[in-house]
């Protein structure tokens, strides 16, 4: 849409719209979408789910779709609400520091593991706690607190870091506080 308003070609725009119109008809009621999607057969080719590497985009921008339509196109109001609810499936709260995160799923089961690049879903629920309509004082209440949340465990995840930088993933194993994922090797250099 940004793309279209600024050279005022409507061709990204309908491209977009499209897409995300064959992505919705195939979406589940919690609207969680897998990674892959067939481009020939426009069937899911996988249950994974992810927040993190492959999925983020997706996530990030129904909040922003139905702000950038001046909140017009209720259709995205409403599949945010409908992520929201998928999100919350996907959390959970280690032990014993209680840091909260969103997990994802595969082979269907939970993998108990959130990607540095997840942690835009605080300020997603945040932004749709104060944008998204017909929401209770109580809602929007709950999911800032999730928000907040989230934000903190992502910001644990470079702060706990020698170098604070993050890796690429953190575990939760077995629920339990988090360790850096395999192949995490930054350390403190000295020049």
């Amino acid at each position: 849409r940004t793309l279209s308003y600024h050279t005022r070609n409507p061709v990204f725009d309908q491209k977009v719209t499209h897409l995300m119109q064959i992505i919705e008809s195939r979406l589940p009621a919690d609207a969680m979408a897998p990674v892959y999607l067939g481009a020939r057969s426009l069937r899911w080719a996988t249950d994974h789910i992810s927040f993190g590497a492959l999925g983020d985009s997706y996530y990030e921008y129904i909040i922003k779709q139905y702000m950038l339509t001046g909140k017009t196109e209720k259709r995205y109001s409403d599949l945010m609400k409908r992520t929201l609810v998928g999100i919350s499936k996907l959390l959970f709260t280690s032990t014993p520091s209680k840091m909260m995160y969103i997990a994802e799923f595969r082979a269907r089961e939970f993998s108990h593991k959130m990607d540095h690049l997840a942690c835009f879903i605080g300020g997603t629920i945040a932004t749709s706690s104060q944008e998204l309509e017909d929401l209770t004082v109580e809602e929007r209440d709950q999911l800032l607190r999730i928000a907040g949340s989230l934000t903190e465990t992502c910001v644990k995840m470079y702060t706990r870091q020698a170098t604070g930088v993050s890796p690429e993933y953190v575990q939760f194993p077995q629920q339990q506080d988090f360790i850096n994922g395999p192949g995490y090797y930054l350390s403190l250099i000295h020049i």
